[in-house]
C-alpha cells in the first residue's frame, strides 16, 4: 500500500507529492517470518527522533492487548514515543515508539 492510498484524515498534516508514491506498507516473508516495511519522510519527525541513518522501522503483530501494551511499557523506557497507543485504520490498536538504541518499532494488534 502506498501512503497516496490512505483514507483521508483531516487531522494528518498535508502529504508531499514525493510521498504519495512511497510505501506505507509493506510486506516480505523471509524463512517464514513476516517482515513489514514502510517508507517513512524525516520532515514528519522532530529531529531528537531519527537519526539520519535510522530510517527503518521494526513492525510487530501481537496476539493480545496485553502483549502489545507490555512490549510497549519495555521499548518506551529511556526511549521515545512516537505515537501514543491508539486505534488506526489498519489496527485495532497500534503504537510507534523509538527504543533507548534509536530503533524504531511500530506495534500492531488486529483480533482474529
Amino acid at each position: 500500500m502506498l501512503y497516496g492510498e490512505m483514507p483521508p484524515n483531516s487531522e494528518a498534516p498535508p502529504m508531499s507529492d514525493t510521498m504519495k508514491d512511497k510505501v506505507l506498507y509493506g510486506k516480505l516473508t523471509v524463512c517464514g517470518t513476516n517482515m513489514m516495511f514502510s517508507d517513512t519522510d524525516p520532515s514528519f519527525h522532530a529531529p531528537e527522533t531519527f537519526a539520519h541513518s535510522c530510517m527503518i522501522s521494526l513492525a510487530a503483530d501481537f496476539e493480545s492487548e496485553d502483549a502489545l501494551r507490555a512490549a510497549y511499557e519495555k521499548l518506551k523506557d529511556g526511549g521515545f514515543v512516537m505515537m501514543e497507543i491508539g486505534p488506526q485504520f489498519f489496527a485495532q490498536m497500534y503504537a510507534w515508539v523509538a527504543d533507548r538504541f534509536g530503533v524504531t518499532w511500530q506495534l500492531t494488534y488486529n483480533p482474529q
